[in-house]
């Protein structure tokens, strides 16, 4: 489970969560979509999480702890549905 709040936006309509989509390309979400789509279980889930955290603390300049907790989760609902 992440250590942060989960963000409650809605995809479409939510101007943050279409803020912080834009720090992603479609590379990067296709990329993390099929590590999602490849291991459902929650030991994948983990490893999926981490390398999230990962990704987003070596590969994008955040402000702040809220920052990176909103890039975390909007990288983690890309890769979870088809937006």
């Amino acid at each position: 489970m992440n250590r942060f709040d989960t963000i409650d936006f809605n995809h479409n309509d939510s101007k943050l969560f279409s803020h912080y989509s834009n720090f992603f390309d479609e590379f990067v979400v296709e990329a993390f979509r099929r590590k999602h789509d490849a291991d459902t279980s929650f030991k994948g889930h983990k490893a999926l999480m981490l390398e999230i955290e990962t990704y987003v603390s070596d590969n994008i300049k955040f402000d702040s702890k809220d920052d990176y907790a909103y890039l975390v989760d909007t990288l983690k609902l890309l890769a979870e549905n088809d937006v």
